[in-house]
């Protein structure tokens, strides 16, 4: 997993800027399948950022398709987790926007996350 952090995402396509509230925490995640069938990751519900207060933070959908798009332009290898067969990997962007005063959060489970989402699982360090 690789961590960056900016006040804006530019995308590259088109120009367009989309502008932190506070900034962007950019985590570039490696995804597996750890299940038997087919299946397909997005951060959108499924992983969040909690603070040391324990505030939740959800994904930024527009600076996240920002960032996954700028991120396929550069690596060919693709972002984007459709279709990842069982025990196959792809790599996913996910961006949050959080207060410019906080330093640490800790990766947690969505609101759409139960024991019966899936099998598609986010390895960290």
């Amino acid at each position: 997993m690789r961590v960056e952090v900016a006040s804006e995402i530019k995308a590259y396509f088109n120009g367009n800027i989309e502008g932190a509230n506070g900034k962007f925490v950019i985590l570039y995640l490696q995804v597996i399948n750890r299940g038997r069938s087919t299946d397909d990751f997005t951060g959108v519900g499924v992983i969040r950022l909690r603070d040391d207060d324990g505030n939740r933070y959800s994904e930024s959908h527009m600076a996240s398709f920002f960032a996954e798009a700028n991120a396929q332009n550069v690596d060919l290898e693709g972002y984007l987790c459709v279709d990842i067969n069982p025990d196959q990997s792809c790599k996913a962007v996910v961006v949050f926007d959080v207060p410019t005063g906080l330093d640490h959060f800790v990766i947690v489970d969505g609101i759409l996350t139960t024991d019966f989402s899936g099998n598609v699982s986010v390895e960290l360090p």
